[in-house]
Parts: C-alpha cells; sequence; structure tokens
C-alpha cells in the first residue's frame, strides 16, 4: 500500500508542473541513449522540486548550488565530469 502511495504522490508531482511533465519524458529517453543531463535554475526551491522528482524515480544526481561548500561542490563537479 505504501508503494501505491508513493506513486500517487510522485504522479500528483509530475501532474502539477508542465516543466516536470516534460523532464518526466525527456529523462528516461535520455538515460536509456547513455546522455547525462545539467539542469539550470537560479531558484533554490525549484531545484528542491527536482531533486524530490530525482529521489522518488531512484535517478543518480549531484546537485551543485551556493547551498553546498566549496570542496564539496568541486568534488560533486569531479564525479559529474
Amino acid at each position: 500500500e505504501k508503494v501505491s502511495k508513493d506513486k500517487q504522490i510522485l504522479k500528483a508531482m509530475i501532474q502539477s508542473s508542465g516543466k516536470l511533465v516534460l523532464v518526466d519524458k525527456l529523462l528516461p529517453r535520455l538515460k536509456a541513449g547513455g546522455h547525462r543531463v545539467l539542469i539550470f535554475s537560479q531558484m533554490i526551491r525549484v531545484l528542491d522540486i527536482i531533486e524530490d522528482y530525482l529521489i522518488q524515480m531512484r535517478y543518480t544526481y549531484e546537485r551543485i548550488d551556493g547551498r553546498i561548500r566549496g570542496d564539496l561542490r568541486q568534488e560533486a563537479i569531479e564525479r559529474y565530469s
């Protein structure tokens, strides 16, 4: 039952944003093609929502923003590269 509820929450999250609908369609295709994706946003809250989505979808990701300390940011950049 928890899995079903989690899927319902994820579906509602995706449907609440046209941009997230697009991301949800594009990421599986890009991943299947072996691509890496870099998403830019100046809004921290948008990154928070995308991060929640990525966690629910079990995608690996690196978050690099102003809240990440310099040394940790550099490590994340190196992992991404």
